[in-house]
């Protein structure tokens, strides 16, 4: 009779402490092949600069006015608002004046005479985008770039194998 004996189990293989398998262990193998590439890697601190440069733009565009801003704007809220005292129904009559005489030859003229006010301080202060307002904007434009700089990146990696003639043991690997 033969004897049999028990064996502990081999652990499984792991890679950073955690347990992986074969796709696992392909999957970062094929990343450092990836990332030994000096051009990806330049394509990749590019996004990232992208990135950065876009995040700041972002903030830069949001900051509040400074108090220079302020001081000029309140100057010129006070010139604009005496010239307005002084000359603002002229101007008001001379708009209805031009408008009457632009609705004789077409009645749907509007050039908006009645939405002329006295002029207030917010509409001297620079015009201030919000985050909430500027993101669609920014995404979109970091979006398209990115998404075609990974697109470059790949072309290169495929390259790469191409040159190097391993593509075809890829396409034949089961």
């Amino acid at each position: 009779m033969s004897a049999v004996v028990a064996t502990e189990p081999t652990p499984p293989t792991t890679i950073a402490g955690r347990p992986s398998g074969g796709a696992a262990r392909l999957l970062l193998v094929e990343l450092r092949r990836y990332l030994a590439r000096a051009g990806v890697r330049w394509l990749v601190v590019g996004m990232v600069a992208v990135v950065a440069i876009t995040a700041f733009g972002a903030w830069r565009s949001s900051r509040p006015p400074t108090e220079q801003q302020l001081q000029q704007a309140q100057q010129d809220y006070q010139l604009q608002l005496t010239q307005w005292q002084q000359h603002g129904q002229e101007q008001i009559d001379s708009c209805k004046a031009a408008e009457a005489d632009a609705r004789q030859g077409d009645p749907s003229v509007d050039f908006g005479c009645d939405q002329m006010q006295a002029p207030t301080a917010e509409m001297f202060l620079p015009w201030r985008e919000t985050f909430s307002q500027a993101a669609p904007g920014w995404l979109e434009q970091v979006s398209t770039f990115l998404l075609l700089l990974a697109l470059v990146i790949g072309a290169t990696f495929v390259a790469a194998e191409f040159s190097t003639g391993s593509i075809t043991t890829w396409l034949t690997f089961e």
